[in-house]
């Protein structure tokens, strides 16, 4: 059996110090390549190119996304109700995202905080007076 001269414990989350990184040494030298792009970044760009559709009697270019609603809103009109759910759920997303950026409400602790703030704010203007403030009083 081999003893072992240092007082280093070896066991869960410490692994024996001839197998552990060297200081500067990555455990993923390889990483993630430069420029690698998201999944999202490519859903982006791809809904964002524009396509022809007809739109009565005229075509026009229209983002697919756009064209993509206004598609399933034409389907949801003209009686598919696969498409008039969709389209309900998508207006109810809208709404709601809609909605939540527009209410803010702030509880009376949030409202004391910030007048706390504010008035700390303006006692350190009031006794630390802007350069050209010092320059005009001397």
């Amino acid at each position: 059996m081999k003893t072992t001269t240092s007082h280093y414990l070896v066991g869960y989350g410490r692994p024996p110090q001839q197998h552990q990184y060297k200081p500067g040494q990555s455990g993923n030298p390889t990483g993630r390549p430069k420029g690698a792009r998201s999944a999202m970044a490519d859903w982006r760009d791809e809904s964002a190119e524009l396509v022809s559709v007809k739109v009565g009697e005229q075509t026009v270019q229209l983002a697919q996304h756009r064209a993509l609603v206004k598609e399933t809103y034409r389907a949801a009109l003209a009686g598919d109700l696969h498409a008039a759910n969709m389209a309900f759920n998508w207006n109810a997303l809208a709404w709601d995202a809609e909605q939540s950026t527009n209410d803010v409400d702030i509880d009376a602790t949030d409202q004391a905080i910030v007048k706390a703030s504010e008035e700390r704010q303006r006692q350190r203007d009031d006794t630390n007076p802007t350069p050209t403030e010092q320059t005009v009083k001397e």
